[in-house]
């Protein structure tokens, strides 16, 4: 059987702002500090978490393959670690609601049976969400490290 995990929050902002957030990578840059987001988010372009490693050379601490990017209503791409180079694959999925707010749905699935970042990305992905919920709507991240 297949592993995945699955959230919904709501925010108080539009899809648009939510989805360029999203590209723009703060709120899960603020939980790997020192790290950019480098992509153009096209299909088939390759998407970076990028910061200095312990001997200061530059690193890629996630990263993957943008599979589809439909402007301010879904984006989805691979998925891997420097720790653990196993594959799986997130999907945001955005949908307006009452004309103000943004129902996001993410969905990480596709997991090896044994890939360590099930676990990992089970508490991490909560202290993402909650990140970018309060980026977008207060412009602060909480600061996990």
């Amino acid at each position: 059987m297949e592993r995945e995990l699955r959230y919904v929050i709501y925010i108080n902002a539009l899809p648009n702002r939510v989805a360029q957030a999203l590209r723009d990578g703060q709120p899960i840059v603020a939980v790997i500090p020192g790290s950019e987001l480098r992509s153009t988010f096209e299909t088939g372009a390759e998407y970076a978490y990028v910061g200095r490693g312990p001997d200061g050379s530059e690193m890629k601490y996630v990263f993957g393959k943008v599979l589809a990017s439909d402007g301010d209503r879904r984006l989805q791409m691979t998925y891997r670690t420097a720790a653990n180079p196993a594959e799986s694959r997130v999907t945001y999925e955005l949908e307006p609601v009452a004309d103000k707010y943004t129902k996001l749905s993410v969905v990480q699935d596709r997991f090896a049976g044994d890939d360590p970042n099930y676990a990992a990305n089970e508490t991490g992905w909560p202290q993402l969400l909650s990140n970018l919920k309060s980026f977008i709507e207060t412009g602060t991240v909480m600061k996990y490290h």
